[in-house]
This record gives C-alpha cells, structure tokens and sequence, in this order.
C-alpha cells in the first residue's frame, strides 16, 4: 500500500504527467512509422522504456514493448523461412538492438548465416570474379585512350605551329586584298579627275575658237 501510494503521488504531479504522455506520444508515432529500435535514441522502444522508468507499472508502455519484440521476430522468421537473406539480416540486426542477449538470438543468427547469398556474378576457374576481372581491363583501356587524347591536344607543339602559321598567313592575305583595293580605288579616282579637267579644257578651247570666229 505504501508503494502504491507513492505511485499514485508521483503519477499527479503535473511534471511528470507531462513526461509520461510526451513519452507516449511518440511512441505511438514512432511505431505507426515502423520505427521499432531505429533510429537509436529516437525509436518506439526507447520512448516506451522512458514511460517505464517512470511508471514501471505502465500497461500502455509494457504492452508496447512486446508488440515490438512479436513484430521483430515475426518478420524475421519470414525472412528466413523465404531464404531472403538481406532481409533477415537486417530484422536480425533488429532484434540485437532490441535485446543485445535475446534467447533466440543465436538460434535465428545460425539460420541467417546459413542463407545463401544471391549469385551476382560467374566465378572462374581461379576463384576470381569475371565481371572483376573484365573491369580492370576496361578501365585500363579507358585511362589509356584518355591519356592519348590528351597528348594529342597538349604535346603535339607541331600541329600548333601549324595553325599559328595558317593563322598568320589568312592575316597576311586579308591584309593584301585590303591595300589592293584601296590602290584600285586611288587609280579610278585619280583616272576620273584627269578625264574631267582634260574634259573642260577642250571646252574651253572651242569656246574660245567660237568667239574668234564670231569676231572675224
């Protein structure tokens, strides 16, 4: 009676209250999320364990501990039983970080190690993957082509000097048709004045011839 009591005493101070249904509720959350024992520290199971260390008598927190533990073995035992390796191995895991020394740890532990793997790849005769084997090869090929490639564009100072002299002679020539349009424009210029100055001599000189003759 005496331990009840000082149960009951604790259970309505309003801090603890507040303690127990914040624990609760993220249980609740937690395992609706399938979030039995991972990730650590923020799990189901921690928070149902906070409420019993409060609340050792707790039935909301003890229920959901064992629901935990019967989800955890349930779908490892399927895993098992579908030889689902991976699978097992993971709700094995599981298990552990329920309950480091579990009863049926070690048992369920021999079955999963007993599971065989799915078969990735073809063996050879000297143990050594083919696929393994092949992607060096692959890979040495690669750097190899990579590495002439990048000869080719870095060390070869011939084709660069070639392109510079190309560059230099397009320049050279632009230049040369440039200057020889501008004489070809000068000599028509030049031809034209000459044309229209000899043009008003002549002019000039039959004028003078007509008023001569006028005169006489």
């Amino acid at each position: 009676k005496k331990i009840e009591k000082e149960r009951v005493e604790k259970l309505n101070d309003p801090l603890t209250q507040m303690q127990l249904q914040a624990n609760l509720n993220s249980a609740r959350e937690y395992e609706n999320n399938q979030m039995y024992v991972l990730p650590e520290g923020n799990n189901a199971l921690d928070k149902y364990k906070r409420v019993l260390v409060i609340d050792p008598l707790n039935k909301e927190a003890g229920q959901g501990v064992i629901r935990i533990e019967k989800i955890i073995l349930t779908n490892l035992s399927e895993a098992v039983q579908s030889k689902r390796k991976q699978l097992a191995e993971q709700w094995l895991t599981q298990l552990k970080l329920f309950n480091p020394d579990h009863a049926q740890f070690d048992s369920y532990n021999q079955k999963v190690l007993a599971l065989k793997g799915p078969v990735e790849s073809k063996t050879l005769e000297g143990g050594e993957d083919e696929k393994a084997s092949e992607e060096p090869e692959l890979l040495k090929n690669t750097k190899v082509e990579g590495k002439v490639s990048d000869s080719h564009i870095s060390d070869n100072p011939i084709s660069d000097n070639h392109s510079f002299d190309n560059n230099a002679q397009s320049s050279t020539a632009a230049d040369n048709v440039e200057n020889a349009n501008t004489e070809t424009n000068t000599n028509k210029d030049e031809t034209a004045t000459k044309q229209s100055k000899e043009t008003k001599e002549k002019a000039k000189e039959m004028k003078e011839e007509a008023a001569k003759t006028e005169s006489i």
